[in-house]
Parts: structure tokens; C-alpha cells; sequence
């Protein structure tokens, strides 16, 4: 849950970047983003297929996504989450 919160939370609000100038820390961002993206994919994939397998342990693994995605989207940005998500 930890880890899912950090890469939510890091593609929601790498937009306030406040090194734009220097290529060192603008590369060290790019490279987190891709880490975002890369555990976000393996851990909803592990938490598909425990669904398949175990139907309480794969809903038990989407509520615990779920309260990262929540927890990330609702404490940082002003408009809130579903705000960001229609771009307001």
C-alpha cells in the first residue's frame, strides 16, 4: 500500500517540479515516473490475478489500493481529486 500510495502520489503532483532549469534533477523525476508507472502496473496485475485466485485476498488487495488512491488524490491538491480528474 505504501509503495501504490508513493507512485500515485508522484505521477499526481510531479507537475510541481520546482528544479525545471537543472537537467540533473529534471532526469532524477523522468526516472520516478517511470518507476510510478512500472510498480503501478505490477501491483494491480498481482492484484488481479490474486483475485482470480482468492476472491476475499483480491478484494481485500483493491480496497487497500483503493485507500492509497483516496489518501494520495484527497491530501495535496487543492481542487481535490475529482477535480483534478475533470481538470478544474
Amino acid at each position: 500500500m505504501n509503495i501504490f500510495y508513493w507512485a500515485v502520489a508522484n505521477l499526481l503532483y510531479s507537475k510541481n517540479n520546482f528544479f525545471d532549469n537543472n537537467q540533473t534533477f529534471h532526469d532524477f523525476f523522468n526516472s520516478n515516473k517511470i518507476a510510478s508507472i512500472v510498480f503501478i502496473a505490477v501491483i494491480s496485475a498481482y492484484a488481479i490475478l490474486r483475485f482470480c485466485f482468492n476472491k476475499i485476498g483480491g478484494l481485500y488487495m483493491f480496497k487497500k489500493l483503493a485507500i492509497a488512491v483516496i489518501l494520495a488524490g484527497a491530501v495535496y491538491d487543492k481542487p481535490g481529486f475529482l477535480g483534478y480528474l475533470l481538470g478544474l
